[in-house]
């Protein structure tokens, strides 16, 4: 379809890293989300301040994460735009920042259900998602839209490609991870404790003194996280 064509070239050319189309006809959503069809629209971090994650974040990484989200967003408005000026319905879901739930710290839209719907990746042990390209250094934002995707574009990723690694379990600080291969349908719950992710990630923050909450070492751990960090400042990009 040629909006899509148009589409994807007009986000890339914006700074997108990947972008993927997902059917979201099986997919149970609130009615504010209840779009035939979903845009994943991802943006990797720079590899460099990735690879400046250790044992602990740094103000480098904060700042990153805040560029990215800000790209995203501007790249989530850019495809409602498009969309919806073309004569379709088209709905904009920024990068997660601050909306989600407090109490179990759930977004009201889920960006994975998308990208993996979309092909992008899979999720991780840490219940984050993983990308074959970027690992799991990236961010997403969404655009919803009532245009369905072409068929051929549809590659959705419902297994793990984790096998037996758990570097990401290992490496995070919180011991957070249940250490189980996803599989699509499965629970956050059954792959993660949230709640003690939270709370140790909170509690390094505050010590550290940074202005957002954050961690990203079991990002950093992945093996295909490391593989884009490494690719990346052995040629100097």
């Amino acid at each position: 379809m040629r909006i899509y064509d148009e589409l994807k070239s007009r986000l890339f050319n914006e700074g997108a890293s990947l972008i993927g189309f997902a059917d979201l006809t099986n997919v149970s959503l609130a009615d504010e989300f209840n779009y035939q069809s979903g845009i994943s629209i991802a943006v990797a971090l720079s590899a460099e301040i990735l690879s400046g994650i250790k044992d602990s974040p740094t103000k480098e990484y904060v700042k990153e994460y805040e560029r990215v989200n800000s790209k995203l967003d501007e790249l989530s408005y850019i495809g409602e735009s498009i969309l919806t000026e073309a004569g379709y319905k088209a709905k904009a879901i920024p990068a997660t920042t601050h909306s989600y739930d407090h109490v179990d710290f759930r977004a009201p839209f889920q960006h994975k259900t998308t990208a993996i719907l979309a092909g992008l990746g899979w999720i991780g042990k840490l219940a984050v998602l993983v990308t074959e390209q970027y690992g799991s250094g990236l961010r997403l934002a969404t655009v919803l839209t009532d245009i369905p995707p072409k068929k051929e574009d549809i590659k959705p990723l419902i297994d793990s490609k984790c096998g037996a690694c758990i570097l990401c379990a290992d490496a995070c600080p919180a011991d957070a991870s249940k250490r189980l291969n996803w599989k699509f349908g499965m629970k956050r719950e059954e792959l993660v404790d949230i709640n003690s992710c939270n709370i140790s990630m909170t509690k390094r923050t505050k010590e550290l003194g940074l202005t957002r909450s954050i961690c990203g070492i079991c990002l950093v751990s992945c093996p295909w996280t490391r593989r884009y960090i490494n690719a990346n400042i052995d040629s100097g990009r």
